[in-house]
């Protein structure tokens, strides 16, 4: 185990990276499902590549996972074939997911939570939207997250979400109140992700409600909003 573990480092190159802590877990598990030493060496490569991109964008460890993984596999290079227009995924993004499984088995990540309620349903595509859409950083994916999810807490565990809820007022009350509690910057942060979240729904039955309830003929850039930094 170890010599491996020792030839796998040298063979991936000797600057400490962002997972190198959890190799040796990584490479047992690999080894116990009898992966060949050529695809264990891959994926430790595939494993470094992916921390230094990590660094580069001023990402830990605990950012890992799959959207943070499809932003990373987006950068890197494809050549597109007769049969795959979308060309093929280079060798330097094969492996990510069973390094994000053998993570959340040591604890380092948390578990992938499945939607529960129709909110976790509705936030959970909202997520899709920032990652996929916005591609926002995945600190700023959760800030919002977790700012929507506060702002819909009354109505959360309702088998179905009330679309016709949501008014002015609680959406104003909702952005002053983040704003008189936070500084500088941060006082944007409700407005913004409240946007972006109803855009996320435009052109939908649900947003056509939100809006009529909410905002009834004013345009999306009416809204008492601050500038996104």
């Amino acid at each position: 185990m170890k010599p491996l573990i020792r030839q796998l480092n040298l063979d991936a190159g000797t600057q400490a990276g962002l997972f190198d802590t959890f190799l040796p877990h990584f490479i047992q598990s690999l080894r116990e499902r009898l992966y060949a030493k050529e695809t264990i060496s891959q994926y430790v490569s595939t494993a470094k590549a992916f921390g230094k991109w990590l660094q580069s964008e001023h990402l830990t460890v605990a950012d890992a996972d799959e959207q943070t993984v499809a932003r990373y596999r987006a950068t890197l290079p494809r050549r597109s074939t007769v049969t795959n227009q979308r060309g093929r995924l280079p060798r330097a993004g094969i492996g990510l997911s069973h390094l994000l499984c053998d993570l959340r088995q040591q604890g380092v990540l948390m578990p992938v939570q499945i939607p529960t309620t129709t909110v976790d349903l509705h936030l959970a595509q909202y997520q899709q939207y920032l990652a996929n859409v916005l591609g926002l950083t995945v600190s700023t994916q959760h800030q919002y997250l977790s700012l929507i999810r506060s702002f819909l807490s009354p109505i959360i565990q309702e088998p179905l979400l009330d679309w016709a809820w949501m008014n002015t007022t609680k959406i104003t009350d909702f952005i002053c109140h983040h704003a008189q509690t936070h500084h500088g910057k941060g006082r944007q942060a409700a407005a913004v992700a409240i946007r972006s979240w109803l855009r996320s729904w435009s052109g939908r039955e649900c947003y056509v409600l939100v809006w009529n309830s909410a905002f009834h003929e004013s345009q999306p850039d009416d809204m008492p909003l601050c500038r996104q930094p």
